[in-house]
């Protein structure tokens, strides 16, 4: 499951590319099929006009923000600064990622605390073909039982990654 997110954010770079000018009518089909897969995701509690406000206020590096939408009670929001740099916050249940923990390979995430909270930092692993490409740090939340990913296709490192999550005060 974790890792099917953490791809999921990729699909949309990768796949999906998508222009959306007025993100109130964008319905995302694929992401629909994609996270309705094996399981359905249990609902996330943390409102959605919370999240947003959040994201709204996130400065990074001449990062803009291109969409953050509400799909299937997920959250996600995408950041862009040109053509090669791209970044995805992901919101869902800390229900669903329990479920998954276990199926972590010590290898591919690091696990560690950071300002009070758990996080895993790792590489993207393409399901397809195996290759690992980007990086992936998540964070639990777990008084909002949330867990944010902040997803690089490009490889951003774990410490630039750190700068985008304490601006994030869930």
């Amino acid at each position: 499951m974790i890792k099917k997110i953490a791809v999921l954010a990729g699909l949309i770079f990768f796949g999906l590319s998508v222009s959306i000018a007025d993100e109130s009518k964008c319905v995302v089909h694929n992401y629909n099929l994609f996270l309705k897969g094996e399981q359905d995701l249990t609902s996330l509690d943390y409102p959605f006009n919370k999240f947003k406000k959040i994201i709204n206020q996130l400065v990074f590096e001449n990062y803009q923000k291109n969409m953050c939408i509400e799909v299937n009670d997920q959250y996600m929001a995408t950041f862009i600064k040109d053509a090669q740099n791209t970044i995805v916050v992901t919101a869902f249940s800390k229900q669903d990622f329990d479920a998954s923990v276990s199926g972590f390979e010590s290898d591919d995430y690091e696990s560690f605390d950071a300002n009070g909270k758990k996080m895993y930092y790792g590489k993207m692993k393409d399901e397809s073909t195996g290759e690992k490409r980007g990086n992936v740090l998540f964070v639990e939340f777990p008084e909002h039982g949330m867990i944010v990913s902040i997803i690089s296709p490009r490889g951003m490192t774990k410490e630039k990654l750190l700068q985008i999550v304490n601006q994030m005060p869930f």
